[in-house]
């Protein structure tokens, strides 16, 4: 503390020029070598000599500096002095330019040297664009894509900038990430919470770095074996499936994985039925049926690897299942319209409800298309808007003059202004995307409850897409029409709703043989 007070005494004596080389003048070299004009290295000038002053008056050496440091800086409560003939504004404004010219300033302070680099940044983007280009597969969007990009060079450069090397993330290095205040080149705007999509984002990215040997897996949650970080990296790259599916037998294997060991050279068909049997007792069908079909896609991959027989994926046991043995819920037409009528558009949540469900009964889109849907989508021009299915092949559907006018209204005069670029968000500030499901289900369940349609089976946001193809047969449309509305690859998958065509139905059914009933 003395120290500190009797260096912050003496600054003031100090000549500017003397004080600030030659860290300063090689900064200004570096930016020149970077194609910037005078102007703005004068304009810089301010907020980095501020910065430098500050470190010294705190004892931080340059080789110190992390995002910690630089939050405390973009907090503290200006006192500190200045050389002689220095003109800059301790007090001024630290709005985002502010910040930026301090982050590029460290930024140089690494790549020269002056703080060390824990990796070769170019190592880093070769990597991303390694990671990106195993993506880019038809059945993955080229937003989806760029998303991917986007979080992990963001997840890199926090490394890079806080100095953490590749090979020594922790357990935690993930929930650090998330919570971080960023301060990153490039990213510093940023919210200051990562959403749990863009952190399973990079937790698939660190699989493929597993995977690929670069790091040891040690930013695996607890509890998690590093086989089923592999899982995870062949379930990603090679089944084509949604990060959500991924997570859902990542999630079931992980439950299963204390009964049926680590190791497969013990596994046999024997293990694994008795495993399944502790594991299961007492378990619905539904969590019995998801458990066995995670299973097998887990004997897939070790078969796949080399690791177990391929044999062994015989050894899960299969739920008992009658194709069309369930009907469909659904609700008649003249209900869909009392439904869809309770959302007010006066208001924005009623705008944004409106919407919701008319795309739901109009188009028989699913929660999670919902969910994705992105304002590029919608071809005003055409009348089409673009959905990305389960398979995420993207098809488009034509938009209904009803469809199109409440998304209109929604957009144009509702939906509040931000750069997210999900069409639907939530209604509460800060106004971010609608995450899960459930969000859309609650939309049409208090639609539901405010129509006074009274029948506890009706279920969530499946039933317009349900009652779409239901009433679309009864209208006289063929199976193939539905079939492509519903964007199912197979006719068969569609059949089952003939089970609820009461018209069809009474063509075809016998008289009774009994004659009338008395």
């Amino acid at each position: 503390m003395c120290a500190a007070l009797s260096r912050r005494a003496e600054i003031p004596s100090l000549s500017g020029a003397e004080y600030f080389h030659p860290i300063f003048d090689n900064f200004a070299e570096w930016l020149r070598s970077q194609n910037a004009s005078d102007r703005t290295i004068w304009s810089m000038s301010g907020a980095i000599k501020h910065f430098i002053v500050w470190l010294d008056c705190e004892g931080i050496v340059l080789s110190d500096i992390d995002s910690a440091v630089i939050r405390r800086f973009f907090r503290h409560r200006c006192e500190c002095p200045r050389p002689q003939a220095e003109r800059y504004q301790n007090g001024i404004t630290r709005d985002h330019a502010f910040h930026g010219r301090v982050v590029r300033f460290v930024t140089f302070l690494i790549e020269t040297g002056h703080k060390p680099a824990p990796f070769d940044r170019c190592y880093g983007d070769q990597l991303v664009a390694d990671f990106v280009g195993r993506l880019e597969v038809p059945e993955r969007s080229a937003s989806r894509v760029a998303s991917y990009k986007s979080q992990v060079s963001h997840f890199l450069d926090w490394c890079w900038f806080d100095g953490l090397a590749l090979g020594e993330f922790k357990s935690d290095v993930l929930d650090d990430f998330r919570n971080h205040q960023c301060v990153c080149p490039g990213h510093f705007v940023h919210k200051p919470v990562r959403t749990k999509d863009q952190i399973a984002q990079v937790r698939n990215f660190l699989s493929y770095l597993t995977h690929r040997g670069i790091i040891n897996g040690t930013h695996r949650s607890a509890g998690r074996e590093p086989e089923l970080e592999g899982f995870r990296c062949w379930l990603f790259e090679n089944r084509g499936i949604r990060d959500i599916t991924v997570d859902g037998h990542m999630f079931r294997i992980n439950k299963l994985i204390g009964d049926l060991g680590t190791d497969p050279d013990t596994y046999t068909h024997k293990h694994i039925s008795q495993a399944l049997l502790r594991h299961l007792k007492g378990a619905s069908r539904h969590w019995v049926a998801s458990m066995t079909t995670s299973l097998r896609m887990y004997l897939r991959y070790l078969a796949t690897m080399g690791k177990c027989a391929p044999e062994l994926v015989d050894a899960v046991p299969t739920v008992p299942h009658w194709r069309l043995s369930t009907l469909p819920r659904y609700v008649v037409a003249d209900d869909v319209e009392r439904i869809v009528e309770t959302a007010d558009p006066a208001t924005p949540t009623g705008a944004r409800n409106r919407a919701i469900l008319l795309l739901l009964a109009r188009l028989a889109l699913r929660p999670r298309e919902i969910l994705e849907l992105r304002l590029a989508d919608i071809d005003w021009d055409n009348a089409i808007v673009r959905i990305k299915g389960k398979s995420r092949v993207e098809v488009g559907l034509p938009l209904p003059q009803d469809v199109g006018d409440a998304l209109v209204a929604y957009i144009e005069h509702n939906r509040p202004g931000t750069v997210e670029s999900s069409v639907f968000l939530c209604a509460k500030p800060p106004h971010g995307r609608m995450l899960t499901s459930s969000a859309v289900t609650s939309v049409v369940r208090e639609a539901i409850r405010k129509s006074g349609i009274r029948n506890p089976n009706l279920g969530g946001a499946y039933l317009l897409r349900h009652s779409a193809a239901t009433n679309m047969l009864r209208g006289g449309a063929t199976m193939e029409t539905v079939a492509t509305l519903l964007r199912h690859r197979s006719i068969q998958t569609t059949s089952i709703y003939a089970k609820v065509d009461t018209n069809l139905l009474s063509a075809v059914v016998q008289p009774w043989m009994g004659g009338e009933a008395c």
